[in-house]
């Protein structure tokens, strides 16, 4: 049975690999994009305005709530961890589905572990023994090595590269062109700024920025990403 499909805030990439899902598999009898951001509307129905429907979160949520539609929910908000932890909480419900959603470029072993509701980018790489925790975003060009774990809702920014042996805490947001060394654990809820490298363990609820790497407490990106310790 074909079901409708939710896209929970836009995601241009995402948006168009489920676009292109639809067209070539048909795999869903709608899809509705959740949208309050009346720029972000307009440029969503410029681009399939007979294929998508835009509604709002309001109205999203009194559809998911009838049982019979039997949806499949994709997060697109990835800005940050905890905005998209929020966006899940508000849909949780029994008949919903969350499932993982894969460029075809990407290349994830078969003795690695994914758990739902998360993204792989163009050309990301998953290497055996791999865990990757419910709800996480990975943009494309990412590697993530052997034995390594990515906590739940991280998100990964382009060309990330995290070496084997790793651990990256729940709620991390990884900059684009960051690089982790071997066997390094990434507190919960830190945040690595673009283009560091890490070749330390960092604290919990840390912004890190810098070559050498310079650890500042997560307050100092302002009370937004402080949040994330209330989770």
């Amino acid at each position: 049975m074909r079901s409708n499909i939710f896209l929970l805030g836009n995601s241009p990439v995402l948006l168009e690999l489920i676009i292109n899902h639809f067209n070539s598999n048909e795999f869903a009898n709608k899809i509705f994009v959740l949208e309050d951001d009346i720029y972000k509307v307009q440029n969503i129905k410029n681009l399939e305005p007979t294929l998508l429907k835009v509604i709002s979160f309001d109205e999203g949520h009194q559809l998911i709530s009838n049982k019979e539609n039997n949806p499949k929910l994709y997060i697109g908000v990835s800005s940050t961890p905890i905005k998209r932890f929020n966006v899940y909480e508000s849909f949780t419900q029994e008949n919903t589905t969350f499932p993982n959603i894969y460029q075809k470029s990407a290349k994830l072993s078969n003795y690695c572990k994914i758990y739902k509701g998360s993204y792989f980018g163009e050309y990301t790489t998953i290497e055996p023994n791999s865990e990757i925790g419910e709800f996480c975003f990975i943009q494309s060009h990412s590697h993530i090595g052997h034995d390594s774990k990515i906590g739940k809702f991280s998100i990964l920014g382009g060309s990330v590269t995290i070496n084997g042996g790793c651990k990256i805490e729940d709620f991390c947001l990884i900059g684009s062109a960051v690089t982790i060394i071997n066997n390094k654990i990434i507190g919960k809820g830190s945040v690595i700024q673009a283009g560091t490298c890490i070749t330390k363990d960092i604290p919990p609820f840390s912004f890190v920025h810098g070559n050498p790497c310079k650890i500042l407490p997560i307050e100092f990106l302002g009370k937004d990403f402080a949040n994330i310790k209330k989770i």
